[in-house]
C-alpha cells in the first residue's frame, strides 16, 4: 500500500528521521511542474495547486488499486 505520507526520499543514514517531504507533496510538486509547463496563465495560482493535489491524490488512489 502506498502511503501519501510516507516519506518520499530514503532515510540514508538508516536512523529513521522522517525529514522532508511525504510522498503526496513530492507528487504533488511533480503535477504541478507539469501543470505550470502547459497550463495558460489565465488559470489562478490556487487552481494549479488544488489541480495538483488533486492529481497526487489520484496516483495514490491508482497505486493502492493496483496492489489488490
Amino acid at each position: 500500500m502506498t502511503n501519501g505520507n510516507d516519506p518520499a526520499f530514503i532515510d540514508s543514514m538508516g536512523e529513521g528521521f522522517k525529514l522532508g517531504m511525504t510522498k503526496r507533496e513530492y507528487f504533488a510538486a511533480m503535477a504541478m511542474t507539469g501543470l505550470l509547463a502547459k497550463t495558460p496563465w489565465a488559470m489562478r495560482c490556487d487552481e494549479i495547486g488544488r489541480n495538483a493535489r488533486d492529481f497526487a491524490d489520484a496516483l495514490i488512489f491508482a497505486l493502492n488499486e493496483e496492489k489488490k
